[in-house]
């Protein structure tokens, strides 16, 4: 799996590295140490980041809801629990404009 190229963009621009891998090193490392030096929320921070990221540049809710299901996606392939319920400022999904039919009338028909 390979994260999209905002994730990427964005990740470059905050901390100038090259590749995702940069960030899957960051949380495996931050697994590995004990218990009170960890980071609690290391991958929720960085969403909320993300999130702000794309709001700045004009996305929609729903294209950032994408965004973050396939972040999601990405780091459950390589075994690392996400709590959504941290991220604060998840952007409420827009539904869709649903048409109706609407049945005409003798009237309007005329």
């Amino acid at each position: 799996m390979i994260p999209s190229r905002s994730t990427i963009s964005f990740y470059h621009e905050k901390h100038n590295a090259e590749s995702i891998k940069h960030f899957l090193d960051r949380i495996f490392d931050n697994m590995k140490k004990d218990r009170k030096d960890r980071d609690p929320r290391l991958i929720e921070s960085e969403l909320v980041d993300f999130i702000e990221w794309l709001k700045n540049r004009g996305q929609s809710p729903n294209t950032i809801r994408l965004y973050l299901a396939a972040i999601q996606n990405f780091l459950k392939y390589h075994n690392v629990p996400v709590a959504m319920s941290f991220v604060g400022n998840f952007p409420r999904a827009v539904p869709l404009k649903i048409n109706h039919k609407h049945e005409r009338t003798l009237e309007e028909i005329g």
